[in-house]
């Protein structure tokens, strides 16, 4: 299986919120991996490389999870 990164460890806007408390660049990372998905077919692995302060903690701060 082959994988294609979309981008690496994009913590300081990762973490940006509107003001409805949507992550507003992880919301956009999944529609790019959506898209290059449908792109590449469903043989590729579509992924975005997290620096180790993006991971979901428990206060919700960070959340990477939706990509």
């Amino acid at each position: 299986m082959e994988r294609s990164i979309i981008w690496s460890e994009f913590a300081q806007l990762t973490r940006v919120k509107d003001a409805q408390g949507n992550y507003l660049t992880v919301i956009e990372l999944a529609e790019l991996a959506r898209r290059i998905r449908l792109q590449l077919g469903k043989k590729v692995t579509v992924t975005y490389t997290a620096d180790w302060s993006e991971y979901h903690s428990y206060d919700g701060w960070y959340n990477i999870d939706g990509l």
